[in-house]
């Protein structure tokens, strides 16, 4: 299909806009459905209660990674899984568990750079007011423009 053969919306017929625009709301609805129903089989899944070897649970509890009065959930014990292998020198796991921390670098450098821009804004603002201002800068500029070829046509 070519972009010929393209109708704009705002030139079909009422009814047939209706008649679109139903469709759209059944399809999106369908989606919204789905999309609901699969959030709470995730939250489902990490809810359920894994199955765990009761020295894989000991080492865990021995290791501080949980307590032991805990709920073990799948969540659970896969940040504990996380923690044991960071721990242990896995480079990966330790990277997850810190930007699953909200620690990682990139989140406080992007900090860092909000309290800058924020302290810079407030430093240019105050010197603003402390400073008199010349009201009638812009003022000239726009007054003393030579007008260009292009805009003389819209002048006339």
């Amino acid at each position: 299909m070519s972009a010929k053969d393209l109708i704009p919306t705002l030139s079909r017929p009422p009814e047939e806009r209706h008649r679109i625009a139903v469709k759209a709301g059944i399809a999106s609805g369908k989606v919204r459905r789905e999309k609901g129903i699969a959030i709470k089989a995730a939250q489902l899944a990490l809810k359920l209660c894994p199955k765990l070897t009761k020295t894989n649970k000991q080492e865990l509890i021995d290791s501080g990674v949980i307590n032991p009065n805990d709920k073990l959930t799948v969540l659970t014990v896969a940040f504990a899984n996380l923690a044991m292998a960071a721990a242990k020198g896995d480079t990966k796991a330790l990277t997850s568990l810190i930007e699953f921390a909200g620690e990682s670098y990139s989140a406080h450098q992007k900090d860092t750079e909000i309290d800058i821009k924020k302290r810079t804004l407030d430093a240019n603002i105050k010197q603003s007011e402390d400073e008199p201002q010349d009201t009638e800068i812009n003022l000239h500029i726009v007054v003393d423009k030579v007008p260009d070829k292009a805009s003389d046509k819209y002048e006339k």
